[in-house]
């Protein structure tokens, strides 16, 4: 039987879905998050009613019970990346949201010559900004830090995987930096922002998978 190894810290839920599919798999932690932000700058920030960027459903979840209570959800327009992201401000009642599959994908959508600040909630990392050839127009991104990504050092002891679940750049440069004999394997990604950086370091047996959720990820290796 093919061997797996995740690399992300699952719920039950997901626990139970590899049980039942009888893969052989292992799970390390290759980032965690930890929620740390300054309540009144975030107010603040949603106050001034610029347009919203959320590029990880993590950015959202930190800021859950403010934006929970957020009056003017109806009109508040909303750039955001990814399904989980989309499905979660849906939930909480926001109606203007523009959803995509890559930050690629949502920084083309956006007409940086227009006089306009954007409010991006995000991490430490700040991987989202006005591309090189626009920075000189009208637009600017008011950045608010919400939560810290923490890269860990998980041991692994053996390389015999088949296959490789990769859920972000960051937790795919952590691994393969720390095991770059692990390039070698089957990566299954995703997104396209993780495909990217899995080709920048050399990788050459990858896919995508159709969402980038782990149980699509898992149906993708039952059907390899």
């Amino acid at each position: 039987m093919s061997k797996i190894l995740i690399t992300k810290n699952i719920t039950s839920s997901h626990l139970k879905l590899l049980v039942e599919s009888e893969l052989d798999f292992d799970i390390v932690s290759a980032i965690k998050f930890d929620i740390s932000f300054d309540t009144n700058e975030v107010i603040n920030a949603i106050k001034k009613y610029n347009d919203w960027i959320f590029t990880s459903v993590n950015a959202i979840r930190s800021i859950q019970l403010i934006l929970a209570k957020y009056h003017k959800k109806f009109e508040q327009k909303i750039y955001c990346v990814g399904d989980s992201a989309f499905e979660l401000l849906t939930e909480m009642g926001y109606f203007t949201i523009k959803k995509y599959d890559s930050k690629k994908e949502l920084s083309e959508a956006i007409n940086w010559k227009e006089e306009k600040t954007y409010t991006y909630f995000t991490n430490d990392h700040k991987t989202f900004g006005i591309p090189k050839e626009f920075e000189h127009e009208k637009s600017t991104i008011d950045t608010i830090e919400v939560y810290k990504t923490i890269i860990c050092r998980p041991e692994i002891n053996h390389f015999d995987y088949k296959h490789i679940l990769f859920f972000s750049p960051l937790a795919l440069r952590s691994i393969i930096g720390q095991y770059p004999e692990l390039i070698k394997c089957h990566l299954i990604c995703a997104g396209p922002s993780t495909v990217e950086t899995a080709k920048a370091l050399g990788a050459l047996n990858l896919d995508i998978s159709k969402e980038p959720k782990l149980s699509s990820m898992v149906e993708f290796v039952l059907n390899f």
